[in-house]
């Protein structure tokens, strides 16, 4: 009876600090104008990615004017493109394959990169060094050409570019949770579960993923920055999502040709995609800041 109720008692405990430890995360996070500035941005962004048909004035592929690229006007804010369509619509739809492509790839990488190094890092051995010949493989193709090449095998679908753009960063993630793996692997409460006769899974899962989880979630805060400009940079080479589908990367290739006639046809696409990577980028400093074991206190 006794030890049933220790048992409870150290449950309590745990929970109490968990609980304790949340409402300090929470409170910092109130308290980072940084961070909370950056998702105010990507939560606004979000809204045009999730909901662009209650948002946009026209449908995106809707050709409104037989004469083609119009300046801004009261009727059209943003004017029209070289074919007639409304440019503010496009951008608002060009929102959601910029998050799509963005979100998806990271996860990708994140279930792949975060799963192989945690492998690597406690496995060790040949294991290890198969893993990390991969993974410096992968590092030595420059990222444009890499995602060039597969994309023109491929093709430019949503698909292809997720799991392209993932496959690029995956490396990164990978190395960093088999770093932290490495170094936590050998701290006495790994030793203890090992032990007491913790199976691998329940070490991996249970005892050392929970303590790599603060510098993976800020990674892949920052990583959703980058895939996005990856993103952009293919869909402005034709590679990325292609026509009638808006996208921001592509917009700007279809407004090369037209600066004069139309400045916002190019400017307002390349400013959606410099706030985001702004924002996403303000959120992982913030995160960072948040997260500190060390300010924690």
């Amino acid at each position: 009876m006794n030890q049933s109720n220790e048992i409870v008692s150290e449950i309590l405990e745990e929970k109490i600090i968990r609980l304790s430890v949340g409402r300090k995360i929470f409170n910092r996070a109130l308290r980072n104008h940084t961070f909370l500035f950056g998702l105010l941005i990507i939560i606004l962004f979000a809204l045009l990615a999730a909901f662009p048909e209650y948002i946009a004035p026209h449908e995106p592929t809707t050709i409104l004017s037989d004469s083609g690229i119009q300046p801004q006007s009261t009727k059209y804010p943003l004017g029209l493109d070289n074919l007639g369509r409304d440019v503010l619509s496009r951008v608002v739809y060009g929102a959601r394959a910029s998050f799509i492509v963005s979100f998806g790839s990271v996860t990708i990488a994140l279930l792949i990169g975060v799963s192989l190094g945690l492998i690597s890092g406690y496995v060790g051995g040949i294991v290890d060094i198969v893993i990390c010949r991969i993974l410096d493989a992968i590092l030595a193709f420059p990222i444009l050409l890499f995602a060039i090449l597969t994309l023109a095998l491929l093709g430019g679908s949503y698909t292809n570019l997720i799991l392209t753009i993932g496959l690029i960063y995956m490396p990164y993630f990978a190395r960093l949770a088999r770093g932290s793996t490495l170094s936590i692997a050998k701290k006495e409460y790994v030793e203890s579960s090992r032990a007491v006769g913790s199976s691998t899974w329940r070490i991996v899962t249970r005892t050392i993923l929970p303590n790599i989880i603060v510098p993976i979630t800020v990674q892949s805060s920052l990583a959703l920055g980058v895939s996005m400009l990856i993103e952009a940079n293919l869909s402005f080479l034709g590679l990325g999502v292609q026509p009638p589908t808006p996208s921001w990367g592509r917009m700007i290739l279809e407004s090369a040709l037209y600066i004069r006639q139309n400045l916002l046809f190019m400017l307002t696409p390349g400013l959606c995609i410099f706030i985001t990577i702004l924002a996403y980028n303000l959120v992982g400093d913030g995160l960072r800041d948040i997260l500190d074991p060390k300010l924690m206190d």
